[in-house]
């Protein structure tokens, strides 16, 4: 009996589950139906025109008080927000940064006492973030700027001779830096006060730390330095281990990758007809495959060869319709001779500022950055979008509003990367003049111009450049060590300039003008052959030689891109090309480069123009 009530009880459980379910489920839909869409212009004015906040401005005058260096302006102002509910992170980041600015000026006089008590601070604060905020977007970087800090105290230790406390703050300062595979970071000259710390008191520890700095630092004179204090670390660095081959991970290429290696080895044997076959079971077999495009561009090649000219002619201009915004897309509207500008839609998508979908945390970064972005606080919003991406369960209309919300704090790394979902799911409106905007932005015109003119370099390659190695974000710094706007290597800055420190390299000016410089190299070692150059910026101009050398027939340059051994650099430089395109449309008005621009081989190229500055684009365009 007890069994039967107890079976009983479970069935009227589960029903009331579904029950309930089926409710949630309705409720859903219901809610995501009383979502108002509108069009995205006319979300983008109403956000920007939303109700005034206090807070956000006092956040806002405070960062911009730290940015000019009015560090006590700006522990005032953030004082005001460290109890706020919604925004106490921003007051301790603010105070902290605040704190690190002026524990580095009294260093600067040499008063290391206050030098200590600000860089103390500067810690207890910016543990204060991951004490009391769990959702803060400062969280992210919160281990370099705590490494920073504890550095800073590690230096006011060293000038008050305490050595073991100044080698304890410089080795979790490091350390934290390793974690975060940024000890590239480190500065020659604060290496040094780790140095002469060590070799008052030498431990196991510190000098394991000094002979780390002494393989990456490129600095001579830090070398010999470490050669005369500690000379058993130059016998070290004379050991060369081999590398096992069992150690190497091994990662079998994919199916789709497969299929189109053989179906283009047809292409490229002249067998046409194999090619095209190939490259037709290749779309029926992978329709989703991220090789797609480049198989249905190539399929029409092989049409055509084949004399096939009206099927060819339908491939490319459905993959014209169905992608203009691609390389392959580009390159078809080259083949059909009808403009790629045709194909873009004069409807702008529809928006939403509501989701169901969005997480808690989401929700509070959200209402924070609509806040940040009514009082023009745009340089600030980044840190709330920059976790934010486009997902599966996330709506298109949604994904519309975040994208404007991205574009307008100039965090165009996520940008792209909504914009691309946004592709792929085929969302109408979004490839017209809005999507071009959000994914084609000009940014940093007036440093592009200066150093591509220096260097002779076409300023609108060099933008196209930049979009796809930082997406314009001036600190991005790659698990690889690339650095900047132009991603450059630290031992690529040090060899095109010797006088460049490794942190300048975040900057705009710096960065641009090694990375051109670099650039300039390139196109000079490849006789003005942009292709080339541009594989050599990504995969070493090494790289480039060695295919250059086995190469078995001479090739063309589209035949040359789809031959890129390395995925990254192929798609890579076709995405530069394509960037090339779209940027001289939106600058110029037209584009008066035929392909054979790229694939130079009589010498260098014209002198190129220059670009418009950033204030007469923002006046053109209306874009802040």
């Amino acid at each position: 009996m007890v069994s039967v009530l107890r079976e009983s009880f479970v069935h009227f459980c589960f029903f009331f589950l579904l029950i309930l379910a089926s409710k949630t489920s309705y409720s859903s839909i219901e809610i995501i139906r009383e979502i108002k869409l509108r069009p995205a212009e006319d979300l983008q004015a109403s956000f920007e025109k939303g109700k005034p906040s206090i807070r956000a401005r006092t956040i806002k005058r405070a960062y911009e008080a730290l940015v000019r260096g009015k560090n006590t302006e700006a522990l005032q102002l953030a004082s005001k927000v460290l109890k706020d509910d919604l925004f106490s992170d921003f007051g301790y980041w603010i105070s902290a940064s605040s704190s690190r600015q002026q524990s580095q000026q009294w260093i600067d006089k040499k008063k290391y006492g206050l030098a200590l008590k600000f860089a103390l601070k500067a810690i207890s604060l910016s543990l204060q973030i991951e004490n009391k905020n769990p959702y803060s977007p400062f969280l992210k970087t919160l281990p370099k700027d705590m490494a920073q800090a504890e550095f800073l105290a590690g230096v006011s230790y060293w000038g008050l001779k305490q050595w073991l406390d100044s080698q304890k703050y410089f080795s979790t300062s490091l350390q934290r830096l390793h974690l975060q595979n940024s000890l590239s970071l480190v500065e020659t000259q604060k290496a040094q006060y780790f140095l002469e710390a060590c070799s008052h008191k030498p431990t196991p520890l510190c000098q394991a730390w000094v002979q780390r700095l002494a393989l990456l630092l490129p600095d001579r004179d830090f070398l010999n330095r470490v050669e005369k204090r500690f000379p058993f670390i130059s016998e070290r660095k004379k050991i060369v281990r081999p590398v096992s081959k069992s150690s190497i991970p091994y990662k079998s290429p994919d199916l789709d990758q497969q299929a189109f290696d053989a179906a283009m080895q047809s292409y490229s044997s002249a067998k046409y007809a194999d090619a095209s076959k190939n490259f037709q079971e290749f779309l029926n077999r992978f329709p989703r495959s991220s090789h797609r495009y480049r198989a249905r561009y190539w399929l029409a090649k092989s049409l055509s060869l084949q004399d096939e000219k009206e099927k060819a002619q339908q491939v490319y201009l459905g993959l014209q319709m169905e992608s203009p915004l691609t390389y392959y897309g580009f390159l078809a509207s080259h083949e059909t001779g009808r403009s790629i500008e045709s194909m873009i839609g004069a409807d702008l998508p529809m928006a939403t500022n509501q989701d169901p979908a969005l997480l808690p945390q989401e929700v509070i970064h959200l209402k924070r950055a609509q806040e940040l972005i009514t009082e023009k606080a745009y340089s600030l919003v980044h840190f709330e979008l920059r976790d934010l991406k486009a997902r599966e369960g996330l709506s298109s209309p949604f994904l519309v509003y975040l994208a404007m919300l991205n574009y307008k704090s100039k965090n165009f790394g996520n940008v792209f990367q909504i914009a691309g979902e946004l592709i792929q799911r085929g969302y109408d409106g979004i490839v017209s003049s809005f999507g071009l905007r959000m994914v084609f932005p000009v940014h940093f015109l007036n440093v592009i111009n200066k150093h591509s003119e220096a260097n002779l370099i076409d300023p609108v390659l060099v933008l196209s450049l930049i979009k796809q190695e930082s997406a314009f974000v001036e600190d991005a710094n790659s698990s690889a060590g690339a650095m900047g706007l132009m991603q450059v290597m630290p031992l690529t800055a040090s060899d095109t300039d010797p006088e460049v420190k490794v942190p300048h390299l975040l900057e705009a000016e710096h960065n641009v003008r090694i990375g051109t410089k670099y650039l300039g190299k390139l196109l000079k070692k490849y006789n003005g052959n942009i292709v080339f150059a541009l594989a050599g910026y990504n995969a070493g101009p090494a790289a480039v030689d060695r295919w250059l050398k086995g190469s078995e027939k001479k090739q063309d340059m589209l035949e040359f891109i789809e031959s890129i051994p390395y995925r990254e650099t192929r798609e890579y430089v076709a995405a530069i090309i394509r960037n090339y395109y779209w940027y001289s449309r939106k600058l110029s008005g037209e584009s008066k480069k035929s392909l054979n621009y790229f694939w130079n081989i009589y010498g260098p190229p014209e002198t190129p123009a220059k670009l418009p500055s950033d204030q007469e684009i923002k006046l053109r365009t209306g874009n802040a």
